[in-house]
């Protein structure tokens, strides 16, 4: 549920980042800035308090907090009792890293492993928020609308994590879900790239030049023969 939370928040506050995107384009030449000048420093400005807060607030040790129950403490106290344990067993005591702990790091195949699966995530998510608004605006809408239409896909995807997270965990199906959710985020992007050259080759045909028009016309294509093969196919079985 935890992590249902956690994955949910991070959707939520990229919906959240296109309807603002979107209210801030309006903002352009209040107060002598610029829109994008009004993004950084209102998106930026609660960061900065909230660190001050969780710095104050947040406690050191495990067995302080009252948010985890005793066996979560006690295993989040071994494992930094352990991650300490390494330090304290170097020739030099009281070191805080040593260059055996950097070896370890890179003969670790576990390290590269979630590397691979981290790398393959965040690449998803991090050119959805590059590229989105950009194959949006090409299919036709204003650079305002296409923040306001980024916030959709957040939005669906923070429901879905609330809603969907009891059926993956108590089951034990993750795979499944992983492998539908991967088949239909590849077919999104499939689709919204399809339309996308379905629009550019429309607006090409529509400013054909008569002579250029005609060229094209007389040129056979596969489609062509299949539209022709059912058209007697049809006529056959009909008449």
């Amino acid at each position: 549920m935890r992590i249902a939370i956690l994955g949910a928040s991070a959707s939520a506050s990229g919906a959240v980042d296109g309807i603002l995107t979107y209210g801030i384009s309006y903002m352009q030449g209040i107060g002598g800035l610029k829109s994008w000048q009004w993004t950084f420093l209102l998106e930026g400005s609660p960061i900065i308090p909230l660190g001050v807060l969780v710095y104050l607030l947040l406690d050191k040790v495990p067995n302080a907090v009252q948010w985890l129950n005793n066996i979560e403490k006690q295993l989040l106290t071994n494992l930094l009792r352990d991650d300490a344990g390494v330090a304290d067993s170097e020739s030099i005591p009281g070191t805080r890293l040593s260059w055996r702990q950097v070896r370890y790091v890179f003969i670790d195949w576990q390290i590269y492993l979630y590397s691979i699966v981290a790398g393959g995530n965040f690449a998803a998510t991090k050119y959805l928020i590059a590229f989105l608004p950009t194959l949006i605006k090409a299919a036709g809408y204003t650079k305002t609308e296409a923040h306001l239409m980024t916030a959709l896909p957040y939005a669906v995807a923070c429901v879905c994590a609330l809603l969907i997270y009891r059926e993956v965990d108590k089951p034990m199906y993750r795979r499944g879900h992983l492998i539908c959710g991967g088949l239909i985020a590849v077919s999104m992007v499939a689709t919204i790239v399809l339309r996308i050259y379905l629009m550019k080759e429309n607006n090409r045909r529509t400013n054909l030049s008569p002579e250029e028009y005609t060229r094209e016309v007389t040129i056979k294509e596969p489609c062509d023969r299949v539209g022709s093969y059912l058209i007697s196919y049809f006529t056959t079985c009909v008449f």
